[in-house]
């Protein structure tokens, strides 16, 4: 099975302007314990398997990268979702990771905010739905 969401983590860790502002914070499905920011969270939010999406038979997922930061006002994790975005969005036939990826589209993005805690900490949850195929 190939591991989409392993790649793009992967991939964006080697990505020098994602790397220059969280340095190697980018985690798989939630934050660690008393994190340093900002950081990345990416995750599944589907993956519908071969030929359930269209008559090419490539397989589709839907992952979410969650872009956190505690400075700015929201401003860092904004940029930060837009470094995301630039490298991710309408990527086509890459390997990443030795997955194969057919595309990646960007499905858009929500901020949120956590002021209830000291510091507050602000976020960005941007989706993409990401083409590939099952090897």
């Amino acid at each position: 099975m190939v591991d989409v969401l392993g790649s793009v983590i992967t991939g964006m860790k080697a990505n020098t302007g994602i790397a220059a502002v969280v340095s190697t914070r980018i985690y798989r499905d939630v934050l660690p314990p008393l994190p340093t920011f900002p950081a990345i969270v990416a995750s599944y939010v589907d993956d519908l398997g071969t030929g359930d999406t269209s008559q090419t038979n490539y397989a589709q997922a839907r992952i979410q990268c969650s872009c956190y930061a505690t400075t700015g006002k929201g401003y860092t994790a904004f940029n930060l979702s837009k470094l995301v975005k630039k490298y991710l969005h309408n990527k086509t036939n890459v390997t990443l990771n030795g997955s194969n990826l057919v595309s990646i589209v960007d499905m858009g993005a929500v901020p949120d905010s956590n002021q209830e805690v000291t510091p507050a900490i602000y976020m960005v949850h941007r989706d993409f739905m990401v083409r590939y195929r099952d090897q």
